[in-house]
């Protein structure tokens, strides 16, 4: 499967990292570091055992923009402040000699050759890892949950006890999803909240995230071509009022300068 054109990753100071692995941070492996393919499968064994506090080699993002904003708002739940909880947006397909391998066919491999009957591979089918880090040119941008908080971003069905534990991603997706029954009308709202992430940001691709579409554009239906046609509506919408924004400024500056040149000429 070929690596998804963007890619997604949540951390915050109690997380392992930022764009480095565990064992980058504590100087195991350094920057120059290429790992063999048995180095990787080994340090995918350790990395896939939830209850694993070793560090590794790997840098774990998600193709399910969902996922990332789970991973987000479970900090959020646990008490970190929002402005340190990151997310982070990738463009894997730079140039660079850096490996990213897909979860699923590493977990395909641990099943079989390390004898693991229980693990599931595909809860791995949106995961894809780095080697010991991930380069700086890969991200395009980075932004704070307070800062899209601060933008309008809302889920608002999301109301938890705080002495609860977090809910896991389906259950997340239960109580958040807001069931928009007219497609256009789901897409125009998706494509206007994928703003709130900010103008680096990925926006079409973060509403087909929030629209729940499938990356493969070539196996939509009807129903999400409609979704589609309202995200990029919402889009075409959006830079429409950038582009009048930036028009009526510009005008407004014209209009300034125009009135210093004649207070300088009349004091002249």
């Amino acid at each position: 499967m070929e690596v998804p054109n963007y890619l997604y990753r949540c951390w915050s100071p109690a997380s392992v990292g930022g764009l480095e692995s565990g064992k980058m941070i504590t100087n195991t492996l350094d920057v120059t570091t290429i790992l063999t393919d048995d180095e990787v499968d080994d340090e995918f064994f350790c990395h896939q055992n939830p209850w694993n506090r070793i560090p590794t080699g790997l840098v774990s993002t998600t193709s399910n923009f969902w996922r990332a904003l789970h991973i987000a708002f479970r900090f959020q739940h646990e008490g970190e402040d929002d402005c340190d909880i990151v997310l982070a947006f990738i463009s894997p397909n730079k140039q660079g000699t850096t490996r990213v391998h897909h979860g699923f066919d590493l977990a395909e491999w641990a099943k079989n050759t390390r004898s693991l009957p229980t693990i599931d591979p595909r809860h791995f089918k949106n995961e894809w890892l780095y080697e010991v880090q991930i380069p700086e040119n890969h991200v395009i941008h980075t932004v704070s949950l307070a800062t899209v908080l601060a933008r309008g971003f809302s889920l608002t069905p999301l109301k938890l006890n705080p002495d609860s534990s977090f809910p896991n991603l389906e259950d997340f997706l239960a109580c958040v999803r807001v069931e928009i029954k007219k497609p256009f009308d789901r897409g125009f709202a998706c494509g206007l909240a994928a703003f709130d992430f900010g103008p680096r940001a990925p926006s079409r691709e973060i509403a087909v995230g929030l629209a729940d579409l499938p990356l493969d554009r070539s196996k939509l239906n009807h129903w999400q071509e409609r979704v589609l046609e309202g995200i990029d509506s919402a889009i075409v919408a959006r830079w429409l009022d950038v582009f009048d924004l930036v028009e009526d400024n510009r005008r407004r500056k014209k209009v300034v300068e125009l009135e210093f040149e004649t207070e300088v000429l009349r004091v002249l």
